[in-house]
C-alpha cells in the first residue's frame, strides 16, 4: 500500500513530534479524509481508511514510458492446449528438472509459449541460474517485450542500449557487463578497468562473479592486477578465477613452486612411486598467489594442506607429460607414495575441475577396482561423475548393477551413480534396474535403511530414464509380488513421472 510505511512511522513517533508531510495530505484528500481535523484525527481516520485497504489490495503504481500494447506478432507455432496443460502442471509442482527439459524441447520445435505464463517464468529466471538461456528462445516477441516493463525482468533481456557506463547504476552495470560478457568478453573487461579503482568493494564483488562468464586467459592481466586489491574478497576472487585458468601465469608459479618436492622413484621390483615432501614456509609470491599456512590437509597442517591445494589446480596431464609416463604409471606412482590418499583425492579434484574427460574415466575404473578396500573408500569421487562420456556413464552403470546383490550404501560408487542428477540413462540402463528392481519384490527381508536408498534411485530414475521408454519399462515389473505392497506408492510415482515426460515431449513435437 502506497504511504502506509509512512503512515505507520508518523504514528509511531506520534503528530506531536512529528508532521504530516505534504504528500500524505495530498493522499488523505485523494481519500476524502478531513485534513482540516487535528493531526492526530487526520492520522486515526487514514490509519483506519488505508487499513482497510491494504487487506483488500494495494493500488498499481503507474509507470512511465511503457508501452500500452505488446508487438503484434504472427505466431503459427504456439504450444498446443495440451503442451500448455503440460507447462502449468509442471509450475504447480515445481518440476525443475521437467521444465528444464521442456524447454529444451520447445526450443528444439521452435514453439512458443503461451503468453499466460510469462510472468511466472521471467520470475523463475531470476531465481535459477541458466534458465533463461533456455528459455528466450521459446517467449517470443511479447516475452521480450513484457520482460522490458518490468524494472525486475529488463535485465534478462538487457543489451547496450547507448548506456553510458559511468553514469549509469548499479544494476545498469551489472546488467550490462552481463550482456558483453555474453558478446564481447574484452569489451565487459575494458569497461570494468575504466572505473575500477572508483567502484565500492561491495560492486566490484559483483563484476567479479560476471566475470565467470566466458572467462578465458584474455583476462589474465585484469585478474593479476585484482591480485594486488587492497580487499582480501576481491583477491580471493581473482585467485579462483586465476587457478581454473589452464597456462595462466599463476598456474606456470604454482607448478614451478611445487616441481622441487616431488620426485619420482622407479625400480624394477617396486615399479614407480611418488615422494612428495611436506612444504617449508612461504614466499612473498606464495602468499600473493593466495597461498596460506591456513590451508590444511586432514591432520598433516599446512605442511601437506599447501601442496595438496596446489596439486588439485593443476591439470593431471601435465604430470604425465613432465614425468613422461602413462596415465596408469602416475596412478601406480601415488598408489605407492606415502601421501597416497592426497595425490589421488587431488588428482580426482583436478580432473574433474578441469572437466578431463578421460582423466575422470581412468580415476573413476580405479575407484570401482579399488572400492572395497578400507584404504581407498576415503576417497570422494562425486565430482567425477558429472565430467565422464555418457557411454561410459551407462556402460559402467549396468555392470556394476548386474555384479551387485544389494543396493545399500549411500556412498557406494553403484549407488553415486544412479543417484546422480546430471547424467541422462539409456534404455538399457533403465531396463536393468527394473529387472533388478522385479527381484527384489519376491524378497521379503529387505530392510527399511536398505529400502530408503532404492525408493531415492528410483525417483531419480523416473527422471533421467529416457521419456520414450515408458512402455517397454512398465512392462517389466509384475506387480503381484511379495513386496508389492511396500512399493506400490513409489513405483506408481515413478511410472506417472515417466508417463508424463513422455506424453510432454509428444505434445510438443505434435
Amino acid at each position: 500500500m502506497l504511504h502506509w510505511q509512512e503512515l505507520s512511522t508518523l504514528a509511531l513517533l506520534g503528530t506531536d513530534r512529528s508532521s504530516i508531510a505534504d504528500n500524505l495530505v495530498e493522499a488523505f484528500k485523494l481519500y476524502n479524509i478531513d485534513t482540516s481535523a487535528t493531526p492526530s484525527r487526520q492520522v486515526l481516520e487514514a490509519a483506519a481508511t488505508f487499513g482497510v485497504m491494504k487487506r483488500a489490495g494495494y493500488a498499481l503504481e503507474t509507470l512511465e514510458n511503457v508501452s500500452s500494447k505488446p508487438p503484434v506478432e504472427n505466431i503459427v507455432n504456439w504450444c498446443s492446449v495440451l503442451s500448455s496443460k503440460h507447462l502449468k502442471v509442471i509450475l504447480e509442482k515445481n518440476q525443475k528438472d521437467v521444465l528444464q527439459e521442456f524447454l529444451l524441447h520447445a526450443s528444439e520445435q521452435q514453439k512458443v509459449i503461451a503468453p499466460e505464463f510469462l510472468p511466472e517464468l521471467l520470475d523463475l529466471c531470476l531465481r535459477s541460474e541458466g534458465l533463461w538461456d533456455v528459455m528466450q528462445s521459446v517467449i517470443g516477441e511479447r516475452g521480450i517485450w513484457l520482460a522490458n516493463q518490468n524494472p525486475a525482468w529488463q535485465y534478462l533481456v538487457y543489451n547496450n542500449a547507448e548506456i553510458d557506463w559511468v553514469l549509469a547504476d548499479i544494476q545498469e552495470k551489472i546488467a550490462l557487463l552481463q550482456y558483453w560478457r555474453k558478446t564481447d568478453p574484452a569489451e565487459a573487461i575494458e569497461l570494468l578497468e575504466w572505473t575500477w579503482k572508483e567502484e565500492k568493494p561491495a560492486d566490484k564483488k559483483q563484476f567479479l562473479k560476471i566475470l565467470s562468464i566466458s572467462l578465458s586467459l584474455a583476462d589474465e592481466d585484469f585478474l593479476e592486477n585484482c591480485l594486488d586489491d587492497s580487499r582480501k574478497e576481491i583477491r580471493s576472487m581473482a585467485v579462483s578465477y586465476l587457478e581454473t585458468l589452464e597456462g595462466s601465469l599463476m598456474m606456470q608459479r604454482r607448478v614451478e613452486r611445487i616441481k622441487p618436492f616431488m620426485n619420482l622413484q622407479h625400480s624394477e621390483q617396486l615399479g614407480y612411486k611418488m615422494d612428495i615432501q611436506p612444504f617449508n614456509g612461504l614466499t612473498d609470491t606464495d602468499i600473493r598467489d593466495g597461498l596460506s599456512l591456513k590451508l590444511q590437509w586432514k591432520n598433516s597442517g599446512s605442511a601437506m594442506g599447501i601442496p595438496f591445494h596446489i596439486l588439485k589446480n593443476i591439470p593431471p596431464f601435465y604430470w604425465e607429460a613432465y614425468f613422461k609416463i602413462s596415465k596408469k604409471e602416475l596412478v601406480e606412482s601415488y598408489v605407492q607414495s606415502d601421501w597416497s590418499e592426497l595425490l589421488l583425492q587431488a588428482t580426482i579434484e583436478a580432473a574433474a575441475q578441469f572437466g578431463d574427460e578421460k582423466w575422470c574415466a581412468h580415476l573413476l575404473l580405479f575407484a570401482i577396482n579399488h572400492q572395497y578396500q578400507a584404504r581407498w573408500a576415503v576417497l570422494n569421487i562425486e565430482a567425477l561423475i558429472p565430467i565422464i562420456n555418457n557411454d561410459f556413464f551407462n556402460s559402467t552403470a549396468i555392470r556394476l548393477l548386474d555384479q551387485t546383490t544389494s543396493l545399500f550404501d549411500e556412498k557406494s560408487i553403484l549407488v553415486q551413480l544412479l543417484l546422480n542428477p546430471d547424467q541422462p540413462w539409456n534404455l538399457d540402463l533403465g531396463k536393468q534396474l527394473m529387472h533388478y528392481f522385479s527381484a527384489i519384490l519376491n524378497d521379503s527381508h529387505t530392510p527399511y535403511w536398505w529400502m530408503t536408498t532404492f525408493k531415492s534411485i528410483l525417483k531419480n530414475a523416473a527422471y533421467r530414464c529416457p521419456p520414450t521408454s515408458f512402455e517397454v519399462l512398465q512392462r517389466i515389473v509384475p506387480q503381484n509380488k511379495v513386496q508389492w505392497s511396500v512399493w506400490e506408492e513409489d513405483y506408481s510415482r515413478f511410472i506417472k513421472v515417466l508417463k508424463f515426460r513422455k506424453e510432454m515431449v509428444q505434445a510438443l513435437q505434435s
